[in-house]
């Protein structure tokens, strides 16, 4: 979706004293392999004038804008998003700990079944209830509170659970917790030794070849992320009139949402899930209904689809959207990353990708298309 660009290299005003404002549908957006050449073409082609810019010179880094005006005509000339960008995959990282844990048990390290306590001996939380244990996280099943809030995950957050209370007994019912994934995180370090971000390197990234790919949302690695971008007004719903700005920074290296990937890098993983191969991928996909009755497995979502299993994923961070789906009787994938607001969701893209994936497969090459 087009963002709210700097005021144009011209002095032309409208009525209302605004530089050429792209709200609403008063301009058409063409996504192009180089946008400067593009817009030098229109210019000298056709006439057009340049009104505005935004790009590298300007402070963005993940793409350049031209703004070309004839008349009552704009277009806007924008550079796509480059193969080699990184952007967050939010909550698609769940399942990537989970298919730690489940090495790390077939290993005897751990059993999913262990109380949270028996690696975080210091963990409280109130509320009078049960035990929980490492599945009940995975599963969302802890009566563990959301834990939305963005920024770093820490020990210290997970500590200050027990100012809080679970509502009911664990493995009663679906409350999706981030709190409890981010334990969850911890807990996994503890058991192999190593800080968590580590694990999910040694044990997922490396073995996949995800070379690109970053189990930590850190300042290191900011140059190479695509710019985020939120809503104009986040405390409403998005609309394109709204139009987009650059999203605050937040790093994390929870388990509920760290990890930093490219398309390339992430359709790796997808072909993986599609061959099944992680330890225990059957057990991750073994799903009981959430409380909307879609059933959820261990850090996956699974639901019925014209007959066909359909397992994935959505992710949500601060300026970023994606989703996975994984098509497992067609053997057929899709992953959407978005560096935008959840209003310009990737979720129906992703499906109508998945659909014309299926119609195609029998000529895609180990049943991924991209």
């Amino acid at each position: 979706m087009p963002q709210v660009l700097p005021p144009p290299l011209s002095s032309e005003k409208n009525s209302e004293g605004d530089f050429l404002p792209l709200n609403g549908t008063d301009y058409v957006e063409f996504y192009v392999g180089n946008a400067r050449q593009s817009a030098h073409y229109y210019r000298s082609a056709f006439g057009f004038r340049l009104a505005a810019y935004r790009g590298p010179e300007t402070g963005t880094r993940d793409r350049a804008s031209y703004v070309l005006v004839q008349n009552k005509i704009r277009l806007v000339l924008t550079t796509p998003l480059r193969p080699d960008h990184l952007l967050q995959i939010g909550s698609i990282s769940k399942s990537f700990a989970v298919i730690c844990a489940l090495q790390l048990e077939a290993e005897g390290a751990l059993s999913l079944d262990d109380p949270l306590t028996t690696h975080l001996p210091w963990f409280r939380v109130g509320g009078g209830h049960g035990t929980i244990t490492l599945r009940h996280l995975m599963m969302h099943r802890s009566g563990l509170p959301m834990g939305s809030d963005p920024g770093p995950s820490s020990l210290g957050l997970v500590a200050e659970l027990a100012a809080a209370e679970t509502e009911w007994e664990p493995g009663e019912r679906f409350w999706y917790s981030n709190i409890g994934y981010d334990a969850l995180g911890f807990a996994l370090e503890a058991a192999a030794g190593v800080p968590f971000p580590e694990v999910v390197s040694r044990r997922v990234l490396e073995p996949l070849g995800m070379r690109s790919s970053v189990a930590h949302i850190a300042a290191a690695d900011r140059s190479r992320l695509a710019d985020p971008h939120d809503g104009l007004h986040p405390d409403r719903p998005w609309h394109p009139a709204f139009g987009l700005v650059t999203a605050p920074f937040a790093p994390s290296e929870g388990a509920s949402g760290s990890i930093v990937s490219t398309a390339g890098d992430m359709a790796r993983y997808v072909r993986h899930l599609l061959a099944r191969g992680p330890t225990g991928f059957a057990r991750m996909t073994d799903g009981v209904p959430d409380d909307e009755g879609e059933p959820y497995g261990l850090g996956l979502r699974i639901s019925q689809r014209r007959g066909h299993t359909v397992v994935g994923h959505s992710g949500g961070m601060v300026g970023y959207v994606a989703q996975m789906l994984c098509d497992m009787e067609a053997g057929v994938g899709a992953i959407a990353l978005s560096n935008g607001p959840s209003g310009a969701s990737s979720v129906a893209a992703t499906r109508r990708s998945a659909t014309l994936m299926r119609a195609t497969s029998s000529s895609a090459p180990n049943g991924f298309v991209t």
